[in-house]
C-alpha cells in the first residue's frame, strides 16, 4: 500500500490467500482512491507520532532484548516510512516495535481492511 499523506490518495494491493501467495505468477488486484478527511487525519496523527517517538523500543535500540512473544497468523508485519529526505522501517523483531509504530500499523490495517473487504462483510 502506498499512501500520500498530503492528498490522501492511495494505491492498495490486496492480500493474497496464503495457499497461493508464493506463486510467482500471482497477480493481485490493486485499488486506487482517496481517504476521507477523518481517516486521513487519523493516519497523519499516528504517522507523526511514529516519526517523533521512533519505530523501535529504546531497550532494543540500546542492544537489549525483551522477554515477550508475539504471535501473528497474518505473516510478518512490515512498516516502512518514507519522507522526502529519509526512509525508516520498524525492526524485524515485532517485540521491538515501539507503541507508536504498532499504533500506526494498526490504524492503517483497520482502514485498509475495510477498503479490501467487499461491502456487506464486517471489517475488524
Amino acid at each position: 500500500m502506498r499512501l500520500d499523506l498530503r492528498t490522501g490518495r492511495y494505491l492498495f494491493t490486496a492480500r493474497a490467500p496464503r495457499r497461493v501467495c508464493t506463486d510467482a505468477r500471482l497477480e493481485r488486484p490493486t485499488r486506487t482512491g482517496t481517504l476521507s478527511a477523518a481517516r486521513l487525519e487519523a493516519v497523519r496523527t499516528a504517522y507523526f507520532r511514529a516519526l517523533s517517538e521512533g519505530l523501535e523500543k529504546p531497550v532494543c535500540r540500546d542492544g537489549g532484548r525483551l522477554e515477550e512473544i508475539v504471535i501473528s497468523n497474518g505473516g510478518t508485519q512490515v512498516l516502512v516510512l518514507a519522507t522526502g529526505s529519509e526512509t525508516g522501517s520498524a525492526p524485524d523483531d515485532l517485540t521491538c516495535w515501539s507503541a507508536a509504530a504498532s499504533a500506526l500499523h494498526d490504524a492503517l490495517d483497520r482502514i485498509f481492511d475495510s477498503i479490501e473487504r467487499p461491502s456487506g462483510r464486517p471489517a475488524r
